[in-house]
């Protein structure tokens, strides 16, 4: 890590714009990734706003609104109030609910009401509100995702000030470092920041209670955007008068779209001007009435217009069969081009635009070839596709088009590239080979940086803790979509991936995983060779996860606090998110989903896709009786009922929160399988019980009559 992310330098910067970008206003994020992120807002009313700026606490928190409260002080009779605190009312609201996994952002009724805003959207999680002006026209106001909701600025401008009320950003990011303070050539500190529209705290230390010498760098505080004195009597409503054609030029520090008339003494030669975005879709989402093109009789600007539709294309991760179409355009374009505007070697600069073009041709060729390859499983050549194709895009404005890396075109390609390999292990595999095979090539820290932010973009995607929820995609695609070819690369990945865990695997966890395979032979869906390596994948990485909590102790793995003693019983859901966390980072497990509907005409816990066959682990937890008899007895025509249209194999995963006061057994008498057939249908069918023992002591703590002792002289 290095010492400016530490420092948060780029979330200073960000608090500094107040959050507003482009004329939006971002108002709510959520992530955690190497800096934890958190920004909400408030509005705040003019009478309190100095004592508000005394102090860095928000007030109000998400899912803490206090819209409405019930309220009793100093022992007085409880009573409704519309807000929880004087002089501070929430502007979003974050629903979740007790018995409903659904969560998502609401915005306050009364600033949809007052601009009568149209709402449209796939999902609560994914929607955007419309403000409809005089001519019937559309402009977004507001943008709803799952971790992020902007709005725009000139509607939030005029909104607090006809109401004459400010509004507040809160923010909080926190970055984490197993670092030494004096490797960064820090010191700890707590420095407050104060000023007329600001007020934060930053604190770097390193925290007392991990016992590991954890550091933390941590910023909490607002920001004021403070109304306009000028807006306060200005409406959406009222009637506009121009003499005058204006026309577009940016925006204004009031987020509205900053204009300048045709009859301008200031700007008296070119100007960069914009289309209105809902001009423009007027007509583009009219392609029968309309045709939209820049093309004037200029083939230059025909083939930029070409670019531009590829640079979309591939950023938006269209297909091979929709940007090849393009490439072979722009490739003719070009050649017309440059039949048509021979260039003259002897005047340099008339030789510019050809370059230039021929540039953006390699770049579309390679793009092409990309675009296949991002698509295979796996790569025949990969040191050529590596090295040629996928390093030279990733860093394409250094090595191609000979700008400064980082502040081009790199920055459309490279989101797109790290989600796709994200979603190929095989990929990220031959890319590590690359690395160490390749230290000295010239490319080697644009791959290492790829690979990084690879990892650092997975490890930033959702648990998938929600109902219905899916991992990004399979980390290893299934064994049956392999060929021949493909299936030796995987193989071959297979073989590197068991040489360098094989040898620090537990003999428990091997003795066990080969006694429960060679009785399962007795299930026809086991001798499948595709199911079967599912199948042991799974079991192994199972094995491994019950190991693993019984070694781990609360004090260095925090999370592992459920399996300890408390005053309240762990409830299930903690070992399903547990075991999901553990197995969605786990190779060959296919597409990893848990709570699927429609299993049996149920809901399975955690299901393991492989296209034409699943997997299923049920999740238990059982507090008065966990022997395998009892376990058979409550669960197991669930687990086996899972598998009518599927693999005739599952796990049922149990948490055992019976006493512990005399230790938790042996690590094999944790695991037990079991063959059964259904009344009804003789199939055999195989479940492994494993048990995650939970209600645990520490070993000092466990009661001695557990053992039997033997003295001998």
């Amino acid at each position: 890590m290095e010492k400016k992310q530490f420092e948060l330098f780029d979330q200073v910067a960000l608090i500094k714009t107040s959050f507003i970008k482009d004329g939006w206003a971002t108002v709510y994020q959520s992530n955690k990734a190497e800096v934890d992120t958190q920004i909400y807002c408030n509005i705040v009313h003019d009478e309190y706003l100095t004592e508000y700026l005394d102090h860095h606490n928000w007030m109000i928190e998400p899912g803490r609104e206090g819209r409405p409260s019930i309220i009793s002080r100093g022992g007085q009779q409880s009573s409704y109030h519309a807000f929880s605190e004087n002089g501070i009312e929430p502007f979003l609201y974050y629903k979740f609910f007790t018995h409903n996994k659904e969560k998502y952002i609401d915005v306050s009724e009364e600033f949809i009401n007052y601009f009568h805003l149209y709402e449209t959207g796939s999902s609560k999680q994914n929607r955007t509100y419309f403000f409809t002006d005089e001519n019937g026209d559309l402009e977004e106001a507001i943008k709803i995702e799952a971790e992020l909701v902007q709005v725009k600025l000139r509607f939030l401008m005029e909104y607090i000030s006809v109401r004459n009320v400010h509004f507040t950003v809160c923010f909080d990011f926190m970055c984490m470092s197993s670092e030494k303070l004096s490797s960064f050539g820090l010191e700890e500190k707590y420095v407050p920041f104060n000023d007329e529209h600001t007020h934060y705290t930053h604190l770097i230390r390193v925290l007392p209670f991990t016992g590991a010498g954890e550091l933390q760098s941590w910023i909490h505080g607002k920001v004021i955007i403070k109304n306009m004195e000028s807006r306060r009597h200005s409406y959406w409503f009222d009637a506009g008068s121009e003499d005058f054609a204006s026309f577009i030029i940016g925006y204004d520090q009031a987020g509205d779209l900053d204009k300048v008339s045709s009859d301008s003494e200031e700007h008296k030669f070119f100007t960069l001007t914009y289309f209105s975005k809902t001009v423009l879709d007027k007509y583009y989402n009219n392609p029968d009435k309309y045709k939209v093109s820049g093309y004037c009789g200029r083939e230059d600007a025909r083939n930029y217009i070409f670019v531009l539709d590829l640079l979309d294309k591939f950023t938006k991760r269209a297909p091979a069969s929709e940007i090849e179409p393009l490439i072979n355009s722009f490739q003719d374009g070009v050649m017309t081009y440059s039949a048509w505007n021979p260039s003259d070697t002897a005047l340099s600069w008339a030789g510019l635009r050809n370059t230039e073009l021929m540039n953006w041709n390699l770049l579309a060729e390679k793009l092409g070839t990309l675009t296949v390859n991002l698509n295979e499983l796996s790569w025949f050549e990969p040191g050529m596709v590596i090295e040629e194709y996928l390093l030279k895009i990733y860093s394409s404005s250094r090595s191609i088009l000979n700008k400064k890396h980082g502040h081009g075109i790199d920055q459309l390609f490279q989101p797109g590239i790290r989600e796709r390999m994200a979603d190929q292990y095989t990929q990220v595999y031959l890319l590590e080979e690359w690395l160490k095979k390749k230290p000295e090539h010239e490319l080697w820290p644009i791959a290492q940086e790829l690979k990084l932010q690879i990892a650092s973009f997975k490890a930033a995607q959702p648990s998938g803790n929600e109902q219905g929820t899916t991992t990004l995609s399979n980390v290893v695609p299934a064994v049956a979509k392999f060929d021949g070819k493909e299936k030796t690369e995987f193989q071959n990945f297979i073989a590197a991936y068991i040489q360098t865990n094989s040898a620090s695997t537990s003999k428990n966890v091997v003795t066990v995983f080969e006694k429960i395979c060679d009785q399962l032979t007795e299930v026809p869906s086991f001798n499948d060779a595709e199911v079967k390596l599912s199948f042991q994948t799974i079991l192994y990485q199972s094995l491994v996860f019950l190991k693993l909590r019984m070694d781990h102790t609360k004090k260095n793995h925090p999370a592992m606090g459920y399996l300890f003693k408390s005053s309240k019983n762990a409830l299930e859901s903690a070992l399903q998110e547990d075991y999901y966390t553990y197995m969605s980072a786990q190779p060959a497990l296919g597409d990893l989903q848990t709570e699927t509907m429609d299993v049996a005409s149920g809901r399975a816990d955690v299901s393991f896709n492989f296209g034409s066959y699943r997997i299923f682990t049920e999740v238990k937890r059982e507090i008065d009786d966990c022997s395998f008899d009892n376990l058979c007895k409550l669960y197991l025509g669930q687990v086996m009922e899972y598998g009518n249209t599927s693999a005739k194999l599952g796990i049922l995963l149990v948490l055992d929160l019976t006493d512990k006061s005399h230790g938790v057994g042996s690590f094999e008498s944790q695991v037990k399988h079991q063959i059964s057939s259904a009344p009804s249908d003789q199939e055999k069918r195989g479940v492994v019980i494993i048990k995650v023992p939970g209600n645990r002591v520490t070993p000092s703590a466990v009661k001695k009559s557990q053992y039997t002792t033997q003295i001998r002289n």
